[in-house]
């Protein structure tokens, strides 16, 4: 773990240690959904499983915000600072519902008004239950809304930095 607590991706880990380095919270099992353990030699490779990022990037934004989205690499649950992710295990994405517009722009990039990203949420957080239910197999009635909650904690700052800024934040998909 670097000191912020995040793994970090394409570590070098010893056998038998691999799994010492995931985080040690509820979230853990999203974690260990998420990474694979390839073999490399004599030790093991933490490679993470590929897929969507979404990243809000808004008038005025601190390094420390930009850092912020970047320490919740890889996880689902990292809403609140303008970061959504989901791994490439299988339909529906709610992320290419919420954010369309990035995934249809040639650049990747798109201005999205909080009105629409509001009026998108209630099937937006469906589609997340949905996906969390049939892909992951998840009956934790308090896992699946930690992922429906980090999509409502997403729109809301994006909503909050356009009130803030007079302008939609940007949306970047990566994929």
């Amino acid at each position: 773990m670097n000191r912020i607590g995040t793994v970090r991706p394409f570590a070098a880990v010893p056998k038998g240690r691999a799994l010492e380095l995931l985080p040690r919270s509820r979230r853990a099992r999203r974690h260990r959904r998420i990474y694979q353990f390839k073999p490399c030699g004599e030790c093991r490779t933490l490679r993470p499983t590929m897929g969507i990022d979404i990243y809000a990037v808004w008038k005025g934004q601190t390094e420390a915000e930009k850092t912020a989205q970047y320490g919740c690499a890889f996880s689902s649950v990292g809403g609140h600072t303008g970061y959504l992710r989901e791994a490439y295990h299988g339909v529906p994405y709610a992320t290419k519902f919420l954010c369309r517009e990035a995934f249809e722009s040639a650049t990747c990039r798109a201005p999205i008004s909080a009105e629409v990203l509001h009026a998108r949420l209630p099937e937006t957080l469906r589609l997340a239950e949905e996906r969390e239910r049939q892909v992951y197999e998840e009956t934790d009635e308090h896992e699946i809304e930690l992922v429906r909650q980090s999509f409502r904690d997403f729109v809301a700052l994006c909503e909050a930095k356009e009130q803030e800024t007079g302008e939609p934040v940007a949306i970047v998909a990566s994929y």
